[in-house]
């Protein structure tokens, strides 16, 4: 992995040839099902202010299971929420670390 100089990335995958962004969010956000939501918004704000496109973001959330990361990504009427503007080719993919295993979400709006 080579290490990024921007808000916008950590790095890139030399081989993906994809910049990357790292988010933790093991208790750092009191809905930390909605904290997902909430890393995923901050990165498609820094990688589209910066003029980064196709990121690829990991998010840790050791303590939630892929079940619940899946049920509040996909959950109507809650705060924060994605609108599908948000879905235009800025973040590519969400792989979520979750208590078992790895969960990766879709890009599209709930």
């Amino acid at each position: 992995m080579l290490l990024g100089t921007t808000q916008a990335i950590e790095g890139f995958l030399p081989r993906a040839l994809k910049a990357v962004q790292f988010k933790d969010i093991s208790g750092k956000h009191p809905d930390l099902q909605g904290g997902v939501v909430d890393a995923f918004l901050k990165t498609w704000a820094s990688a589209k202010s910066s003029g980064f496109r196709d990121i690829w973001l990991y998010v840790n959330a050791p303590q939630w299971t892929a079940q619940q990361v899946t049920e509040r990504w996909g959950r109507k009427g809650t705060q924060p929420v994605a609108e599908q503007t948000h879905f235009d080719g800025t973040v590519s993919k969400i792989i979520v670390f979750c208590s078992v295993r790895e969960q990766s979400l879709p890009l599209r709006a709930p």
